[in-house]
């Protein structure tokens, strides 16, 4: 397991030691935190799969980011249950995540779908909101797996089983998923 890096609040910034990366204390919308995996994960070069996450508190500040599992190059195992854990060790209230998919377009599989919804169910009785689940490609693009759902008009916390929203994953591949250029890093100070 990858260690955690560690952050410090300064001049409404926070600085992420030892990388000399500087982030905007709050973020304003999904292509920050996308930014901000890119830049401390590199996660669109990576030839194995990688899975992420950006623990927030009630505030939306970031109470920390971390590598969590590796794989290889065709899939990651994960745990909902060591993931809620370590959020709950940050005291988070809302959970980011994000994989890469190395030699791959960014659209979700079916897994990938129910490990979001999983992992969202899950995060609801401990009192932690999932936000996004992002999967970062190499072709320079990445989708928001719930803002995908959402542009459709579903709620991934009122999909009440398997089939259903196995139902909802053929039509989301269908019309297409929500595919986004992968926003500039920003500058090492």
């Amino acid at each position: 397991m990858e260690k955690m890096v560690e952050i410090r609040e300064s001049d409404l910034r926070i600085v992420y030691k030892g990388t000399g990366i500087m982030v905007p204390e709050k973020f304003a919308d999904m292509r920050d935190y996308v930014k901000l995996f890119e830049d401390m994960f590199e996660m669109s070069s990576l030839a194995q799969e990688v899975f992420c996450a950006i623990y927030l508190d009630e505030r939306n500040h970031i109470a920390g980011i971390e590598k969590i599992f590796a794989g290889d190059n065709m899939s990651v195992e994960t745990s909902n249950h060591e993931l809620l854990k370590r959020a709950l060790a940050h005291n988070a209230t809302r959970l980011i995540v994000a994989h890469n998919h190395p030699g791959d377009s960014p659209v979700p599989s079916f897994d990938d779908l129910i490990q979001t919804w999983v992992l969202s169910q899950a995060g609801s009785y401990v009192g932690v909101d999932v936000v996004n689940h992002v999967i970062i490609s190499d072709e320079g693009t990445f989708c928001p797996i719930i803002d995908s759902l959402s542009d459709y008009e579903y709620d991934i916390n009122f999909i009440p089983n398997r089939k259903k929203l196995m139902k909802v994953y053929k039509k989301i591949r269908k019309k297409g998923f929500l595919v986004l250029p992968l926003p500039i890093k920003w500058y090492n100070a």
